[in-house]
């Protein structure tokens, strides 16, 4: 039986160290997903944790593919699967929560700068905070390039639980990192309506106590339900 080990604080380093090396400032959550089918040569899916963030910058010579491809082609973001490590997309490439219809889309491309409407940012900031509901097929496209599709035939209860079981390791305040002074700023205005719906998630040592309290449950859970053949995660945060 394996337990996933999560090192939520080594993915946020990373994290920052890449985005300032782009001069870059952002809001970004934490995601994860499973493959649907084992690797060759492995004993169980892969769960993946990957970032979404909302990133911008004040430099208009900036270029999202060129800047993608860079990053990408670093050892340190190495994708183990083979597709990038590291992928921006322009607001003009950002879909809207409704269906856009021609005319939206003709003035997109006259003007991408303005699609950044509320309805449209608020679709991205749902996107980046969802909770997966399918695994990932991956596959070689029509290019040659690796890439991936939902499968919902392979989402099972037991993955459901797992997802359930992670997330209860992250206080909703913890959902959010910002990089940069502006996206600081919505942080703390994202972090001040989390503590009026949820209360505060205290300081250090209460998270500390309330990360082993969940642990201890799980263990318990597990342990009643041997049936499953699961173990607690290790979720690291430091």
């Amino acid at each position: 039986m394996l337990a996933p080990v999560v090192n939520a604080a080594a993915l946020e380093r990373k994290t920052r160290r890449l985005l300032k090396k782009a001069d870059l400032e952002g809001l970004c959550a934490i995601e994860f997903d499973v493959l649907a089918k084992k690797l060759d040569g492995e004993d169980v899916r892969r769960l993946i944790m990957h970032v979404h963030g909302i990133v911008w910058t004040r430099d208009h010579a900036f270029k999202p593919t060129v800047m993608s491809q860079a990053l990408s082609e670093l050892s340190a973001n190495a994708n183990p699967l083979g597709m990038p490590g590291v992928l921006f997309q322009s607001r003009a490439m950002a879909r809207t929560h409704a269906k856009p219809d021609a005319a939206h889309w003709e003035a997109v491309n006259k003007h991408p700068e303005r699609d950044q409407t509320a309805r449209s940012m608020a679709w991205m900031a749902q996107y980046m905070l969802k909770s997966p509901t399918y695994a990932k097929n991956v596959y070689v496209g029509h290019d040659g390039r690796l890439r991936s599709r939902s499968d919902k035939g392979h989402f099972s209860l037991k993955l459901v639980l797992r997802l359930y079981e992670l997330w209860t390791h992250f206080h909703p305040e913890r959902a959010v990192f910002a990089i940069g002074e502006e996206a600081n700023r919505f942080r703390i205005a994202y972090r001040s309506i989390i503590r009026a719906a949820y209360g505060s998630q205290g300081d250090a040592q209460q998270r500390k106590r309330d990360r082993v309290r969940w642990s201890n449950a799980w263990h318990s859970y597990f342990a009643q339900y041997s049936e499953l053949k699961m173990q607690p995660s290790t979720v690291k945060f430091d």
